[in-house]
């Protein structure tokens, strides 16, 4: 039997990673979103766990090649790939999208990173940007983002080192190795503080996707302030899941 290699990317709100299967009847375990690559009857299978949309757009392509693209209904989580071909390198994106209006919809991002080879497969998880519907990115104060308790904020999008994140089960994690928290004494507050800290599994670091927002723990989403949404510096903070733009998310995968 041939090897075969997969190189998954997954461009949803989640870690962005890569899998090298040796051989054609490996199955791969569940990560963060609930993705997962399979080998059914002669199919490469990709699957995902995410719900809440209205429907899915999938696309992928097989050594760099044309790209395929898909739709699937939102109670349909996942798709053939093919053809089916041994020792190729398999790049796709999956994009969840919500009806707006009979005519029209919202979807997290497209952007999907191309990576490895067969025989230098992409390690994962990837850090990437988290970019606010306000156009500005997740950031840690750069003096700060290896202490706790440092403020966390929205600023111009930049590729530096204070806003690159993993999104890792349940958990959201600087590159400076400290978890999005939100302050324990304001968990259930709107307001409260959003900070990093030493990762300690505790709920004011359990994030979930829910469509495009954030929920913590707690119960309440990460929100960035409305007056600031637009501007370096702008407060993050928990709020009532309010479905407003100002709760939106989304990682883009690299350019």
């Amino acid at each position: 039997m041939q090897n075969k290699y997969l190189c998954l990317v997954l461009a949803m709100l989640g870690p962005t990673l890569a899998w090298l299967s040796p051989n054609a009847a490996s199955a791969f375990e569940d990560v963060n979103m609930g993705t997962t690559i399979t080998v059914e009857g002669g199919h490469i299978v990709a699957h995902w766990a995410t719900t809440g949309f209205d429907h899915y757009n999938i696309r992928w392509s097989a050594n760099g090649g044309r790209e395929t693209q898909v739709e699937r209904d939102g109670d349909k989580t996942f798709v053939y790939l093919t053809p089916y071909q041994s020792g190729v390198v398999y790049s796709i994106s999956v994009q969840g999208c919500e009806k707006n209006f009979a005519s029209s919809s919202k979807c997290t991002s497209w952007e999907a990173a191309s990576c490895g080879n067969p025989r230098s497969p992409c390690a994962g998880p990837i850090p990437l940007p988290i970019k606010s519907r306000g156009g500005l990115c997740l950031d840690v104060d750069a003096p700060n983002q290896h202490v706790n308790g440092a403020r966390v904020q929205v600023w111009t999008c930049n590729g530096s080192d204070q806003q690159l994140w993993t999104i890792n089960g349940g958990r959201i994690v600087s590159l400076a190795g400290k978890c999005l928290d939100a302050n324990l004494a304001e968990i259930h507050n709107n307001g409260g503080k959003i900070q990093v800290w030493d990762c300690n599994n505790s709920a004011q670091q359990n994030w979930r996707q829910e469509g495009l927002e954030l929920r913590n723990g707690g119960g309440k989403c990460l929100d960035v302030n409305a007056p600031m949404l637009h501007q370096d510096g702008g407060i993050v903070q928990l709020w009532d899941c309010n479905h407003t733009i100002q709760q939106s998310w989304s990682q883009p995968g690299l350019l």
